[in-house]
């Protein structure tokens, strides 16, 4: 992978141009596909996490099925040798209506979002690490919400048990997205509102808090899966990404997600994250 930034990777650089290009959409989108009625992703198949591992791709995505919400979200898996032709093998892990024809992977349902990592490092049974939102923890948009942050582990990336069954891994409410390991240590990232974060333009001329702006980029480290700190880093912030409510609303690009890392050199991480795009609010007053 190079970036238009390198110029160190490419050993002959003399009369070479780097530059941005920008990405097309392949015409087979969307590549996975909803299943069909009755299926455990009739409803949704999206955000997935997608490794390359032994010549082949593997995906995990969320999986949700007609007439169901976030609190029945399962983990559904597929795989390809190119990257663009999906199947979703019959895994016979988790039963489903009745079945175990299905592409579920044997979990805990209630994820609704998923990062997949494989931990050299750890213990076999361990070696892949899940992290995404149990939504089955959600409850409301307070300083005393619980933490929706589960990470899971498997020794093959088709049979997970979740670190805890209860909220608590992370300190604080944090829409999870991604977890990576960079130098050594995990990292779990996503993104938080007020009143968890005060920034700039956060707050109305009488002095109210808008309860759900702006999103902001956060990441919690710890060398250990189990044991995180209180304390997280605010990981960039800037005042074209909130706009002022009592100007136009929450109307502005805001970081959704958090920062979704790719670990394509040793000494450097690169990132790419989700831009949300409010539609504008009236001042209440």
């Amino acid at each position: 992978m190079l970036f238009a930034f390198d110029d160190v990777s490419i050993e002959a650089t003399r009369g070479l141009k780097l530059e941005m290009v920008v990405a097309e959409k392949h015409p087979n989108n969307p590549v996975i596909p909803r299943g069909k009625a009755g299926d455990p992703d009739s409803s949704r198949a999206s955000m997935p996490a997608v490794l390359y591992e032994n010549g082949r791709w593997r995906m995990w995505y969320p999986a949700q099925p007609i007439g169901s919400t976030w609190y029945h979200s399962r983990v559904g898996y597929a795989e390809s040798e190119d990257g663009i032709t999906w199947r979703k093998p019959e895994l016979g892990l988790h039963e489903y209506r009745g079945s175990l024809r299905n592409n579920l992977v044997k979990s805990t349902r209630g994820i609704s979002t998923v990062s997949v990592i494989v931990d050299n490092d750890a213990p076999p049974d361990r070696r892949y690490v899940l992290a995404g939102e149990d939504m089955s923890w959600w409850k409301t948009w307070s300083l005393t919400a619980p933490c929706t942050t589960r990470v899971d582990t498997s020794p093959d990336g088709l049979h997970w048990k979740p670190l805890r069954d209860k909220p608590g891994l992370l300190s604080q409410m944090n829409e999870t997205y991604v977890i990576y390991k960079f130098q050594g240590q995990y990292h779990i990232g996503g993104h938080q509102v007020s009143p968890l974060v005060r920034l700039p333009l956060q707050t109305y001329p009488n002095g109210r808090v808008h309860m759900l702006g702006p999103r902001t980029a956060v990441v919690w480290r710890s060398p250990r899966l189990d044991r995180w700190p209180l304390e997280n880093t605010k990981a960039f912030f800037k005042p074209m990404r909130s706009s002022s409510p009592f100007r136009k609303g929450w109307n502005g690009e805001q970081v959704h997600m958090g920062v979704a890392a790719i670990n394509a050199y040793r000494n450097v991480c690169l990132g790419v994250y989700g831009q949300w795009h409010h539609p504008p609010i009236e001042d209440e007053d």
